[in-house]
């Protein structure tokens, strides 16, 4: 692969991984409550909440495996440890069954709340794009690294 290429997708690891680390702070789940007025009588106060990522342990994993995808590309790339390019894709695999398993379950994070209440946050769809890109891009970055790895072993 020549220079251009490798480079962009280094990149696109590199700011992938920046927006997943960024995505904790935004709400992974929103729910609404509603009550009946005191103050009106007859009226329903419907309240709106939102949980984000960094409350929740499955966010701090999904932070740590988004800073874990930067290390892995950088040590690959500048300190050509080829060993490390198989971190991100496996950080990215990750990051992609936490944005599935908390698709399928995000009444999980809000506990008694009703289900039907309960809407999927921006934070949480972030990395459910965010998650495949990084395995894929990684994944043709690292078999390159490996093919790379091949050539020079035999000709030696």
């Amino acid at each position: 692969m020549d220079g251009g290429t490798d480079r962009l997708m280094h990149r696109t690891v590199l700011w992938t991984a920046a927006v997943v680390l960024a995505s904790v702070l935004f709400p992974w789940v929103r729910f609404t409550q509603s009550r009946p007025s005191e103050s009106y009588p007859g009226r329903i106060i419907v309240s709106v909440y939102s949980v984000s990522g960094i409350n929740l342990t499955e966010g701090v994993v999904v932070f740590l495996l988004g800073a874990l995808a930067i290390a892995g590309a950088v040590v690959c790339k500048h300190l050509s440890m080829n060993w490390a390019a198989a971190v991100a894709p496996v950080s990215g695999l990750g990051i992609t069954g936490i944005a599935v398993y908390g698709m399928i379950l995000t009444d999980r994070f809000t506990g008694a709340i009703d289900p039907d209440q309960v809407r999927v946050g921006f934070g949480l769809l972030v990395i459910l794009f965010a998650g495949p890109l990084i395995l894929g891009v990684s994944l043709m970055m690292a078999l390159e690294v490996l093919k790379s790895t091949r050539a020079t072993v035999s000709r030696v």
